[in-house]
């Protein structure tokens, strides 16, 4: 209601200023112009209420959607983090499984041992740029007893057959001895 009577204000008023200034203009000529930009002004007074309520909406619909496009920006990122663990966890599910069939095979070269299965636990709770990522080296040895050229039997002890095992694992994967549970099944 207040733009409204602001309105009509402003028109009053520049019909007042016209015709004051078309009674003090000494030519008819110049009047015509006075009457042209007086018009002009009336528009403008006519139009301004109009423009602003225009550029309000404006506002508030880029407000909108500005908040929208904030929505869908975390959405965004709380789908990309998501996506990013699972990739973590893929990651090291691999590795593990990748690290877990080497040390199988380089075991099995071992003279002694007739099948081995290897648990590799990650230690992924130390900091990132540690270097130290496997916890721990659990492996499952089954022995075989090789026959030697007279017919004899030789078998090394489990405990010499353990001490190689980790040697090798140790110097293969930079573990320590600490970190490898040998058991023979």
């Amino acid at each position: 209601m207040t733009v409204l009577i602001d309105l009509v204000r402003q028109i009053m008023l520049i019909i007042l200023l016209t015709t004051f200034l078309e009674m003090i203009m000494p030519s008819s000529s110049m009047q015509r112009f006075v009457k042209v930009v007086m018009g002009l002004f009336i528009l403008l007074a006519i139009l301004n209420p109009m423009l602003k309520l225009i550029n309000q909406q404006q506002a508030l619909e880029a407000f909108v959607w500005q908040q929208e496009d904030r929505l869908q920006f975390n959405s965004v990122l709380e789908q990309g983090e998501r996506l990013q663990k699972v990739n973590q966890d893929l990651f090291w599910e691999n590795y593990q499984q990748k690290l877990e069939c080497q040390m199988e095979s380089l075991i099995k070269l071992v003279h002694g041992v007739n099948e081995a299965e290897v648990q590799v636990k990650l230690d992924q709770t130390r900091e990132r740029d540690h270097r130290e990522l496997l916890g721990e080296v659990i492996v499952f040895i089954e022995r075989n007893g090789e026959e030697g050229g007279r017919g004899l039997e030789l078998i090394k002890p489990e405990q010499l057959l353990q001490a190689e095992i980790r040697k090798l694992l140790c110097q293969y994967f930079g573990l320590k001895e600490g970190q490898i549970n040998v058991r023979f099944i």
